[in-house]
């Protein structure tokens, strides 16, 4: 087991990019949104988790197969945040073919990845000892990682452009975060083509988790209620679901049944995640349920009062969010229409 820069790097992108992904899902599952954007973070959390792999197994036959396995997640990584970009900026109806188009294209990529179309081998490449060869299939990925993702920011420039105030700091943060992210990324592909520049920039995959961190805490591009509590849950089952097949791997040097042992644990973990999560909030929230209890007990009440004055119903109002809510002071404003002259 190798441990430095780029190990290190690797795991660090892994394990923010998987947090990520299922805090965003865990929000709100149905939103398209939401969705959109946790396939995203899970294809590079998959390519990141197999690139700390690839560089830390000082193996060829296992080095062969998690370059191959980190390639998976990066052929999604263009396609998905394509999709992302066209909910969040609302133009997903008039991009819904190229979205498809690039799905088709990912999946061709994705069934050639395990076969020398897509790479050839594994071979030593500067202080590497083992790092990807490129087959026939290599070059049209790449093209199109480069299309999908340039038209992808490009399409978010543009956005942020014709929008303001809230909306427009929300694609500058993840705008700015993803092409700084990107920017690391591809310098993975140099050593690929035998050009001697090392993938130094790997680090900077980690900083579109910070900026899309922004967005979300100061610019509300999601709910956060009940945020760390999520998170803390998350990193809870994930040790677990993480923790064990690496002690496997790296006690044992099972790498491959180590492997087979996380995509288990992976399926299951979240379903045990939901349900500790489900029992946590009850508790949690148990006083704001009682309040909404409270409140919407109340609301029936007042549809039932017909006869009462409108001065009295605003006070009765005002009264009853005060106290359940437990706040200093509340207020309504009436707007009260102009006499016109005639």
């Amino acid at each position: 087991m190798l441990l430095n820069y780029f190990t290190i790097s690797s795991l660090i992108n892994a394990l923010t990019s998987l947090c990520l992904c299922f805090f965003i899902l865990s929000r709100n599952p149905r939103s398209r949104l939401n969705r959109s954007f946790s396939f995203f973070s899970f294809a590079v959390g998959f390519w990141a988790i197999n690139h700390f792999l690839a560089f830390a197994i000082l193996n060829k036959a296992s080095a062969l197969f998690f370059h191959r396995a980190l390639m998976a997640g990066a052929i999604f990584i263009p396609t998905t945040f394509f999709h992302f970009v066209c909910i969040f900026l609302c133009i997903y109806d008039k991009k819904k073919s190229l979205i498809l188009l690039g799905y088709i294209a990912s999946f061709i990529f994705l069934f050639s990845d395990f076969t020398p179309l897509f790479i050839t081998g594994v071979s030593k490449k500067l202080f590497f000892e083992y790092f990807e060869d490129f087959g026939p299939m290599y070059h049209p990925f790449l093209a199109m990682f480069a299309s999908f993702t340039l038209y992808s920011h490009y399409l978010m420039f543009k956005g942020f452009k014709s929008e303001t105030g809230v909306r427009a700091n929300q694609i500058k943060y993840i705008l700015i975060g993803t092409l700084i992210g990107f920017m690391g990324g591809i310098t993975n592909f140099f050593l690929v083509y035998n050009i001697p520049i090392p993938p130094v920039g790997n680090c900077l995959v980690t900083v579109y988790i910070v900026m899309v961190a922004i967005a979300i805490v100061k610019y509300r591009l999601l709910d956060i209620n009940l945020a760390f509590t999520r998170v803390g849950i998350f990193i809870f089952v994930y040790a677990f679901v993480l923790g064990l097949p690496f002690l496997l791997g790296y006690k044992y040097g099972l790498w491959k049944y180590a492997t087979w042992l996380m995509l288990f644990l992976a399926t299951l973990g979240p379903f045990i995640y939901t349900r500790l999560r489900r029992q946590v909030e009850a508790r949690l929230l148990a006083e704001d349920f009682r309040k909404y209890g409270i409140l919407k007990r109340f609301a029936s009440a007042l549809a039932r009062m017909r006869d009462i004055g409108l001065e009295k119903l605003l006070k009765l109002i005002i009264y009853r969010l005060v106290k359940t809510m437990e706040i200093s002071c509340g207020a309504i404003y009436r707007a009260m229409k102009r006499q016109m002259p005639v």
